[in-house]
């Protein structure tokens, strides 16, 4: 983890469009994190209280289950236009 700089949120096209005040709000809370192909950034059940900006090529995954597992539905979100995790839960909701 490393601290955030003007170009990583460049990366973002979500943040990108943030305006200096909304950055100089969100930039102390926030860090830049390299992850690897693989990495779980929640697990299902995990409360969801970060949210994730996507700075460059990414994909993340969900797959969600009903009927007592019996259906799934698998769905991708693939890049670096918006965000995953709490902005849909609003840290309320688990994974």
């Amino acid at each position: 983890m490393t601290a955030l700089t003007e170009a990583d949120l460049a990366g973002n096209l979500l943040l990108g469009k943030l305006t200096a005040a909304d950055i100089g709000r969100l930039a102390p809370h926030m860090m830049v994190v390299d992850m690897e192909a693989g990495e779980t950034i929640h697990q299902a059940g995990d409360d969801v209280v970060e949210t994730w900006f996507p700075c460059d090529s990414a994909m993340a995954a969900f797959c969600v289950t009903t009927n007592g597992g019996a259906d799934a539905v698998e769905v991708a979100l693939v890049g670096r236009e918006g965000a995953i995790g709490g902005i849909v839960s609003n840290g309320r909701l688990p994974a």
